[in-house]
Parts: structure tokens; C-alpha cells; sequence
């Protein structure tokens, strides 16, 4: 009992609940009511404090991200406590203990959209009431930005307690080609050692396409260049370049990364070219990667691995830069080769194919026989820049090497017989079996060239391979000259 009649209560505590609509009210002892003006105290009770928040705050892993970019991975809950640390339970929505969420990047609130400042805004249900004691926060979206160093601010209506999630990085939701060929449907041949020119990429909203705006190198955002062939990453023997690009928006490109320098090493078919966002492997589907339809990777030249009678070959030890240019299997012999230096060294051929006048080797590349000059096995293989075959280059994939004849520059093509064209298979296309039927009259001196071409190209593509054919009249060895062979 306080001094005059009167009581004094100085610890009394409300705990588990807050909000309005409390009265405390006083009796006797004996339960009688006290004055009517003096028994009843309405009053409200505050949250001592806002628990911190559970549940994911944003995308925190870019396998997570489906859809709308900073679309939240789960429901954001955030607790009313008292001061013991527990959760206020008796909380009802018309107790109005309402709890707002603030965006905040870098310091800095980002506002509600539709308004953006170009820096990105947040969409959702921001003002939650907590009911028994949680606001559930199942709607927040960030837009038109991705990056790090953003955070949620939780504050509570009443006496404005605070809280805030750990530091989280937003994803964006698309990775887009802005620039680069892509569709190679009615061409699917590129080739080999050339450049594949600029490769623009834009990470963006899957939904409107607008970039995402406010990444810079410090967000660490990688994207990566693949090269598959069927299927099979090869980028590491076939890809040659800048394989990755850490992302930075450009106001100017609205883009946020360039390949300028990519370029294929290594032939083959079904080939696709893909971008990734780094650490988004695996997923399926994913938004953050985008690749070009499936092309062939044609090799850079052409180049014949037989060599002339008369010792000329192609030097596969050098660079084929500038084309695989002419075998001249016309011309003596060089000293010291199997031709030696005989009066018939002018009639150059290729190896294999020869008859015999007193042991030595004589004759032209083609002898006329029934109006028919045989040719023989010629191995023509696929190269690249430097002159090595491309062994892995199957015959399922479709590369075909066709033949052709030229008179004085004029297509006789239509004087081949047998097998004129051959598919490529280990990396060589061999021709046997082909031979040139007799044709428009040609002296000594003409022009007779045969010409090997990848089906599909041209020969300022992959470069084709040519022999230069001698012409001279048919020798006829008596038997007793043909010697012992």
C-alpha cells in the first residue's frame, strides 16, 4: 500500500504481445472495482526490438535465378521481439504492428519502383503487419539493376526498430547476345583461323530485355566463352583468345561485355559457340547463358601429302597464311632425289606412278591408255594455319573434297571420271580410282591443272589445293629396254 490510501506498481511488465487496445485495470483485493474514472488505463505496447530477418533476401546463387532478374530465392520473414528475445505471438493485423522494407545499396536507398533513378528500384509488398509476431515479405523484386553491396532495411512503425539483412548480390536475369553472328542455318560452314569478329553481350530483364544497369568490375560478374563440339566442351584445344570478360555496363552500348579476339583452332562439326555467366554451369535451363546455332568449322586449307617425281611437295612445316597454293610437279628433278638428274626429269608425276626404260624411273604424271590417263591415289588432307592435319575430323561429319580439272584456265571437269570426290575421314580425303578421259587436243606447253576444293566453300575460304600437270606425248619402250623392275 502507498502512503494516503494509495498504490504504487513499479515493475510491471508486458511481455509476448504489442500494439493497441490494452487497458490495465485495478481492483481491491476483495475484487471490487475501483472508481470508474481511475480502473482502466488504455495503453500501447512497442516491440523492444525487430529480429533479424530469415529466409534468403535475394538471389544469392545464380542457379536460383528464374525468371524476372533479383527476384527473391524465397520469403523474406522478419520477427517482433520483446526484450527477452521473444517473438511478440499475440499480434493480430488489426494491432497494425506494420513493418517496412527499404532497398539499400552501398549506402544509398534506392526508391519504389516505377520510379528509377537509373540505378534500379524495388517492386513488391513493402509495409507488412506482423501477425504473431513475423511480417512475411513474399513479393520483392529488384529491377533494372544487378551487383553487390545491397541490403534490406526492416523498421517497425511504431517506434521505428531497425534491422537489416546481411550484404547480398542481385543476378540479373538473362544473358543476351546484343551483336555477333548467331544463326548460321543457311551457312553453316566458318572457318578455321580466322576471326570470328565481335561478340557483344548484355545481361538484362528476360522480360523486357532492359539492361541491367549499375554492374561494374567490382561485382565480379565473368562471362565466359565455350566452344562445344557435339556436345563436348572443347575449348581449351579448339577456342584461341579471350575466353572470359569480367562484366561492366556501357551506358553507350547498353551492353556489359565484348569478345573481339575469338577464333577457332581446331575443325569439326556440329560446333556451337556458347557465353555463360561464370558459376551458372549446369543449370537448366539457364537464362544466363546464350549460344549460336550449331556450325562447321571448316579447316583453313587444303594441302596434298603426296609429293611430285620430281621431289616438290608442300613444306608442312610452314605457315599456310596465304593459302595452300600450287605443287609444280613440272621441272627437273633437284639433285640427289629419286628422278636423278636424267633427261627425263622434265616430265614430272607423282610418286607411285611410273614405268620403267633401263631401270630408270621416266614418263609423265598421266599416260593415255585407251583414250583413258589414270590418275593415281592422290591423299589430299585438312589443314590448319600451320599445316597440320586435322586427324579428329571424322567421315560422319559431312566434310567432302571435290576434284576438278582446268585446261588453260577453262573447267574440264566434266573430262574426270571415277571417284571425284571423297569424304574426309582421319583428316585426309583420298582419291584412287579417278582418271581424265580423252579431251580437246593440248600441246606440250598448256596448262593442265587439277584442283582439289572442300564442297561448300570457296577457295578464298579454305584454300584448295592444286597440281600443275606436265603434257607430253606418249613414249612407247621397247621390251628389251624396260629392264629388270
Amino acid at each position: 500500500l502507498a502512503p494516503q490510501g494509495g498504490a504504487n506498481f513499479t515493475d510491471l511488465r508486458v511481455t509476448g504481445l504489442s500494439g493497441g487496445g490494452l487497458t490495465l485495470r485495478f481492483t481491491t483485493p476483495t475484487e471490487q472495482p475501483l472508481n470508474a474514472q481511475t480502473d482502466t488505463f488504455p495503453f500501447e505496447v512497442t516491440a523492444a526490438s525487430l529480429a533479424a530477418f530469415s529466409g534468403s533476401p535475394a538471389t544469392t546463387t545464380p542457379a536460383a535465378v528464374t525468371g524476372v532478374q533479383g527476384q527473391f530465392v524465397s520469403n523474406v520473414v522478419v520477427r517482433l521481439l520483446d526484450e527477452g528475445g521473444s517473438v511478440l505471438s499475440g499480434l493480430v493485423a488489426e494491432d497494425e504492428a506494420n513493418i517496412t522494407v527499404a532497398l539499400v545499396r552501398n549506402g544509398a536507398d534506392l526508391p519504389l519502383c516505377p520510379i528509377d533513378n537509373g540505378q534500379g528500384c524495388l517492386i513488391g509488398t513493402t509495409v507488412v503487419p506482423a501477425v504473431a509476431g513475423e511480417a512475411t515479405f513474399g513479393d520483392l523484386v529488384v529491377e533494372g539493376t544487378a551487383g553487390s553491396g545491397f541490403h534490406l532495411r526492416f523498421s517497425h512503425v511504431f517506434n521505428g526498430p531497425e534491422t537489416r539483412s546481411q550484404d547480398f548480390i542481385v543476378f540479373p536475369g538473362a544473358l543476351a547476345l546484343a551483336q555477333g553472328a548467331f544463326d548460321f542455318t543457311l551457312n553453316r560452314f566458318r572457318v578455321m583461323n580466322t576471326p570470328l569478329g565481335l561478340y557483344r553481350l548484355r545481361l538484362q530483364n528476360p522480360e523486357t530485355g532492359a539492361p541491367s544497369s549499375g554492374v561494374s568490375p567490382d561485382d565480379n560478374f565473368v562471362i565466359l566463352a565455350q566452344l562445344t563440339r557435339g556436345g563436348q566442351d572443347i575449348t581449351y584445344e579448339g577456342l584461341r583468345g579471350t575466353t572470359s570478360v569480367v562484366a561492366s555496363y556501357d551506358n553507350l552500348t547498353l551492353s556489359h561485355g565484348d569478345f573481339t579476339d575469338l577464333e577457332i583452332v581446331a575443325a569439326g562439326g556440329d560446333m556451337v559457340l556458347t557465353f555463360i555467366l561464370n558459376g551458372t554451369q549446369g543449370s537448366s535451363p539457364n537464362p544466363l547463358s546464350t549460344s549460336t546455332s550449331a556450325f562447321n568449322a571448316a579447316p583453313y586449307a587444303l594441302r596434298l601429302l603426296e609429293q611430285c617425281y620430281n621431289g616438290r611437295a608442300f613444306n608442312s612445316s610452314a605457315s599456310l597464311a596465304y593459302g595452300a597454293g600450287l605443287i609444280d610437279c613440272t621441272g627437273a628433278a633437284a639433285a640427289g632425289s629419286l628422278a636423278g638428274e636424267s633427261r627425263f626429269g622434265e616430265y614430272g608425276y607423282l610418286t607411285g606412278y611410273y614405268f620403267y626404260e633401263e631401270n630408270a624411273y621416266i614418263g609423265p604424271l598421266l599416260r593415255s591408255v585407251r583414250r583413258k590417263a589414270k590418275v593415281p591415289l592422290i591423299r589430299v588432307a585438312a589443314a590448319d594455319l600451320v599445316s597440320r592435319t586435322q586427324t579428329q575430323l571424322a567421315a560422319s561429319e559431312g566434310f567432302v573434297v571435290k576434284a576438278r580439272l582446268f585446261i588453260e584456265g577453262t573447267d574440264a571437269s566434266d573430262l574426270l571420271a571415277g571417284n571425284t570426290s571423297a569424304p574426309v575421314d582421319a583428316g585426309v580425303a583420298s582419291f584412287e580410282g579417278m582418271s581424265i578421259v580423252s579431251g580437246p587436243a593440248c600441246n606440250a606447253s598448256c596448262n593442265v591443272t587439277l584442283r582439289f576444293e572442300l564442297d561448300g566453300t570457296l577457295c578464298s575460304e579454305t584454300w584448295c589445293a592444286n597440281v600443275s600437270i606436265s603434257v607430253s606425248p606418249a613414249r612407247t619402250v621397247p621390251p628389251h629396254k624396260l629392264g629388270i623392275h
